[in-house]
């Protein structure tokens, strides 16, 4: 436990606005402690913290760790309470191996439908359409088929593709994605394909002050504006830098207050 951290008010409200919809090991990241300097600090201020069923105490990471080659990504599912995706992922992220599981059935309609999908759907849009099969398992099955999964871009229309190049300064690529319906892959590949580069920003003690003095009475969607930069590049040196920033979304004239 980081016995000398020291909880400032700002990360005290870090922590109570976001204990109930983050992870707590997202959030020690966050604040740059550990889970059980995170979990002391609710119990000391007499907030009943419950781990959600996703979340890994460290001691089920390192049995995860230990068995995972033994077992099929279902059966670990059920031997640590977790949705087969919260494992698979989990999983994928620390670069284990699991045992694969043989006995997935595939019948003819599922096999002709995917044949079919392989044709002109990217990966990620097939994969919703068959329930109980993961991006893996099917990803299998056409290797099997000896098809390749379409390594093009989900389709996009017009108005899509105009958001991005509308935004792609001021939003990261996983922001426009969730705006418009389409995988980080689809937005990243055709800013690249538009020659689309966000404009990096170089956070000078100058610009660090004028957020400062900014952050007072302007939202953070203003703030990203006017830096011409995403908001979670503000977040990130608001965080570092001790800047209180708002998140609400107030209407203001063109120029900043």
């Amino acid at each position: 436990m980081a016995a000398n951290y020291k909880w400032t008010d700002d990360k005290v409200k870090i922590l109570l606005d976001n204990y109930k919809n983050m992870p707590i090991e997202s959030l020690s990241k966050m604040l740059e402690t550990t889970r059980p300097t995170v979990i002391k600090k609710l119990e000391d201020l007499g907030v009943t913290y419950k781990a959600r069923r996703n979340d890994w105490t460290e001691e089920e990471l390192k049995e995860l760790k230990l068995v995972s080659e033994d077992f099929t990504l279902d059966e670990l599912a059920k031997r640590f309470n977790k949705s087969k995706s919260a494992v698979e992922h989990k999983v994928y992220r620390c670069k284990l191996k699991y045992k694969r599981d043989t006995h997935i059935k595939w019948d003819v309609h599922e096999i002709n439908k995917l044949r079919l999908l392989a044709k002109d759907h990217h990966i990620d849009e097939i994969v919703p359409l068959f329930e109980g099969k993961s991006k893996s398992t099917i990803l299998r099955k056409l290797k099997e088929l000896n098809y390749d999964y379409v390594h093009h871009n989900m389709q996009m229309n017009e108005e899509q593709k105009q958001f991005i190049r509308d935004n792609y300064n001021t939003l990261s690529q996983p922001e426009i994605g969730l705006k418009i319906g389409v995988s980080v892959t689809t937005v990243r590949n055709f800013m690249k394909s538009e020659g689309l580069k966000k404009d990096i920003i170089k956070w000078t003690e100058e610009k660090i002050d004028e957020l400062r003095e900014l952050a007072k009475c302007n939202s953070i969607d203003v703030l990203a504006n006017h830096f011409n930069t995403t908001e979670a590049s503000i977040k990130s040196v608001a965080f570092k830098n001790n800047i209180k920033i708002t998140t609400r979304r107030f209407i203001w004239n063109d120029e900043l207050i």
